[in-house]
């Protein structure tokens, strides 16, 4: 999906929960004050995550040998983005990342499959995306792994795991916290999200430096630098 090709003087009083109809869309934008061309966004599901700023989901799951999702932060008053998920240092990606090493089909079947076969490239799903509006950031992301081991065989789930992260935007920039969930969990975290932000955001602090990880960048083909 593409965010309306609308850029305003950011002065957002508009409605930035998208409709999936086009004409639903433009009377959201229209509903706002002083329209100017300024900027195009691209993704998905977007949310409020501060005055003035917003994150969009990138890399829509589709037909591909994997789906890396990635989230991107936009500040509307300057039009300057920034990658924040998934960032580098990330103990559980590496975790999964060293866990998909070992479980690599030959390298005949990576190449007749399409499959990149690369341990730090695997199918990264975000599930729940909250905010408290002012600054803190969650996300629930599934990551898993799946190689077809033959030849024209549907690919198998070799490891998967979920977890919570946590961020928090600070003077000199924004932070991270990261841990791992039960399956099971998913639902009412993302529950509790909505109901109640701060009760989940005790989880855990953000104190990780987020450093863009920019391995699966190039399955966006808009990423805006």
């Amino acid at each position: 999906m593409r965010v309306p090709e609308l850029r305003m003087k950011w002065r957002l009083s508009m409605n930035l929960s998208w409709c999936r109809s086009r004409s639903h869309r433009l009377r959201n934008v229209l509903s706002s004050q002083r329209l100017v061309l300024h900027q195009i966004l691209y993704g998905f599901r977007a949310a409020r995550i501060a005055p003035g700023r917003i994150a969009l989901i990138e890399n829509m799951i589709h037909f591909a040998p994997v789906h890396p999702e990635r989230l991107q932060v936009v500040d509307l008053r300057s039009g300057k983005t920034a990658e924040l998920y998934p960032s580098l240092g990330d103990a559980l990606r590496q975790q999964l990342t060293h866990e998909n090493a070992q479980k690599m089909p030959p390298q005949t079947t990576c190449r007749e499959m399409n499959d990149p076969c690369s341990p730090g490239q695997f199918d990264e799903d975000i599930r729940s995306l909250a905010s408290d509006g002012n600054g803190k950031l969650a996300l629930i992301v599934v990551q898993s792994v799946s190689h077809a081991l033959e030849k024209e065989q549907p690919p198998e789930t070799m490891a998967s795991q979920t977890a919570l992260y946590l961020y928090q935007y600070v003077s000199s920039g924004w932070q991270y916290c990261e841990e791992e969930i039960d399956d099971s969990e998913i639902e009412r975290l993302d529950q509790e999200l909505k109901a109640n932000f701060e009760k989940v955001a005790t989880r855990c602090t953000p104190h990780l430096r987020v450093i863009p990880d920019m391995t699966t960048a190039h399955y966006d083909p808009f990423l805006t630098r």
